[in-house]
């Protein structure tokens, strides 16, 4: 369906409203469909007509499902369908994926090379000091609640003692688990993990002689 251009200005100041950047998106229409996808993903957002009702709505965002449903009026587009894509693209957008980052730089080709050998009383004590800056840096600026901050500190006070009788590589396995772990069970936010895993990375990173696989350089 080809849309008019109030509608299509519409459409452009929701992605503004929803703190979005237009140039991120494609707008297209034909005669059938309007369609407003999010370039480089796979989340679209497809405005046609219905026999049973005005419109027809159908959506996607990121890799999930297409769900379609009827809106008696373009107000009925607009709100929520479209308010609520819009803002369900900006989460997605945002939140890193954590599998993914680690997927990029497999631990074996990064770790090629280089022995698995025990940490020495440095190396530990060098663990201990960066798990207590970031249990600070969580303290200052996560602003966690207490209970998901004290799940925090219980992790990080995990590895500091893995590291006394764990050698590296199955040490950075363990300590990838359990950050990663913490998102996947619903213990922390993506969020909140992916800064964890970067403030791992620079601090321990050249205890590796490179960057920690998690995150890459």
């Amino acid at each position: 369906m080809f849309l008019e251009k109030w509608q299509r200005n519409a459409i452009f100041e929701a992605v503004t409203k929803a703190e979005l950047n237009p140039r991120d998106f494609a707008l297209e229409d034909d005669r059938d469909e309007a369609r407003v996808r999010v370039r480089g993903s796979k989340s679209i957002f497809v405005i046609g007509r219905d026999r049973s009702a005005s419109y027809r709505v159908t959506k996607a965002v990121g890799e999930g499902p297409l769900v379609g449903y009827g809106a008696n009026s373009w107000e009925g587009v607009m709100n929520p369908p479209l308010s609520l894509w819009l803002s369900e693209v900006k989460r997605d957008l945002e939140t890193p994926d954590l599998w993914a980052e680690i997927g990029k730089q497999p631990l074996s080709a990064m770790m090629e090379g280089e022995a698995n050998t025990p940490f020495s009383k440095e190396e530990q004590e060098q663990i201990a000091a960066v798990m207590a800056e970031v249990k600070e840096q969580a303290r200052k600026t996560y602003a966690l609640p207490a209970e998901q901050m004290r799940l925090l500190e219980a992790k990080l006070d995990y590895l500091i003692d893995a590291a006394s009788h764990s050698r590296r590589i199955d040490w950075l396995n363990t300590a990838i688990g359990a950050v990663v772990g913490a998102a996947a069970g619903g213990i922390l936010t993506p969020d909140v993990v992916h800064k964890v895993l970067a403030a791992l990375n620079a601090g321990l990173g050249p205890l590796f002689g490179h960057p920690m696989p998690m995150l890459g350089p």
